[in-house]
């Protein structure tokens, strides 16, 4: 058909299928809504995607990576995916605020993430020092291949894949000599999609 005799069903569902506009890749034709899934795997601390607390642990943080609207637990930074700036203290050295995903299919900092297909870095302003660092990937609602990242230099994930709904969770010790604990994400690599869902730090020693 010539989109002039197209009609319009509804102000935000052009075709009435139950799926905005905004989120209809088409957004002309009725088409099923996309339901999340949680694959079927086994589970344990490894993969569950939950972080542990920072209460009551002296100088620890926990970064969320996530939208502005996400409902943060009270020990949770939020970050959007923001330029870094010194007044905040951390970010992106590149703006991937676009970048950042809920999908409400699980519950807490698991279920959303900020994401590259490229290579991106992010920085945290802290004191020099040792720092137990704990980073977690995955996707509350897809598939993901390649996922890739790194702290201080020090390789954490290398091209990995999870299933929908699994996370893969890993913890390194790294030092920070210039004030900034570095996270690097991603290859760049064709296929690949890193998605971080959190960074747990505590300094130790």
């Amino acid at each position: 058909f010539h989109l002039d005799e197209f009609k319009r069903v509804a102000p935000y569902d052009a075709d009435g299928d139950g799926i905005l506009d905004i989120d209809d890749a088409l957004y002309l034709t009725p088409n099923k809504p996309i339901v999340f899934k949680v694959g079927e795997f086994e589970r344990d601390p490894s993969n569950d995607g939950e972080p542990d607390s920072t209460k009551g642990v002296t100088g620890a943080r926990l970064f969320n990576f996530c939208g502005p609207g996400v409902n943060l637990a009270e020990d949770e930074t939020g970050d959007h995916g923001r330029v870094f700036t010194d007044a905040r203290g951390y970010g992106w050295l590149r703006d991937l605020s676009a970048n950042n995903r809920q999908r409400r299919a699980l519950k807490g900092a698991r279920d959303s993430f900020v994401f590259t297909r490229k290579r991106d870095v992010w920085e945290c302003a802290i004191g020099n020092g040792h720092y137990r660092v704990t980073l977690c990937v995955g996707d509350s609602g897809h598939e993901q291949s390649r996922q890739k990242a790194a702290v201080e230099g020090v390789a954490v994930f290398d091209e990995i894949f999870t299933m929908a709904g699994q996370f893969a969770e890993k913890t390194v010790d790294v030092e920070v000599a210039d004030g900034r604990l570095t996270l690097e994400i991603g290859s760049g690599r064709s296929g690949s999609n890193t998605c971080v869902n959190w960074l747990r730090l505590e300094p130790i020693r």
